[in-house]
């Protein structure tokens, strides 16, 4: 079955604000329709929120319902927010960061962020010291960025109690700038670190977020070893 990295939710379910007894449902439909193995994602949201829902759903995880915790954001760029609600996008705070990670009692696995931001770095070395691994995305940052930031999280991870460990991008593509001739962006840096087997590169692979062909061609490219196809499914999935 499929192991789903990045999941926010189904049958009318969103991880970001339901109780347990929805969650399980949601879960249960996920597990029935070929997820055998599911990560909790959270949008953004009010800090206090978030940390509800990470404590939530780290309870979930010591039964063995889910496999962990996906934090997109809150630490993300306005120009590239895609679906986050603006309201609540900040800059990489490292206090809630701390409160989230230790709401998540050791089940906060994975958290997606913009390297641009003032402070990205600060919480890069905070999230691999943790066990919680780096997730470039919803970013406008330049190639040089991205490419140093997946760089310095690649070497953190490995100096980690997670050595095997390697940051990750969150759907290649979808929420950064597109490759341009004069200005590759962050898409360049990711595939290159990808092909290099420093990264791992998520793709929604449902024909709409991308084409089929892009898909076809990155397996080319970088080789199946080195891509995750998540769903990012949602609550009206």
């Amino acid at each position: 079955g499929l192991v789903d990295l990045h999941c926010h939710g189904a049958y009318g379910v969103d991880f970001s604000r339901a109780d347990a007894s929805s969650i399980r449902e949601a879960v249960a439909g996920l597990h029935r329709a070929g997820s055998t193995t599911v990560m909790a994602s959270l949008v953004t949201d009010e800090p206090e929120v978030l940390l509800r829902q990470v404590a939530l759903l780290a309870g979930l995880a010591e039964e063995g319902l889910v496999a962990g915790i996906h934090l997109e954001g809150p630490f993300l760029s306005e120009v590239r927010c895609g679906a986050q609600d603006p309201r609540w996008l900040l800059a990489p705070d490292l206090e809630l960061a701390e409160a989230l990670i230790r709401a998540g009692r050791g089940w906060l696995r994975t958290m997606t962020y913009a390297p641009e931001l003032p402070g990205a770095d600060a919480l890069v070395e905070l999230l691999a010291g943790n066990g919680v691994t780096p997730s470039l995305g919803h970013t406008a940052c330049t190639a040089e960025q991205a490419h140093e930031s997946l760089g310095r999280a690649r070497q953190l991870l490995a100096a980690s109690a997670h050595a095997g460990a390697r940051p990750t991008v969150t759907h290649l593509f979808n929420g950064m700038d597109p490759i341009h001739h004069r200005t590759p962006g962050a898409v360049s840096a990711c595939l290159r670190a990808a092909e290099a087997g420093n990264a791992a590169v998520e793709l929604i692979a449902d024909n709409t977020h991308l084409d089929p062909y892009l898909v076809a061609t990155m397996f080319d490219l970088l080789g199946a070893g080195n891509i995750a196809l998540v769903t990012d499914s949602m609550a009206a999935a």
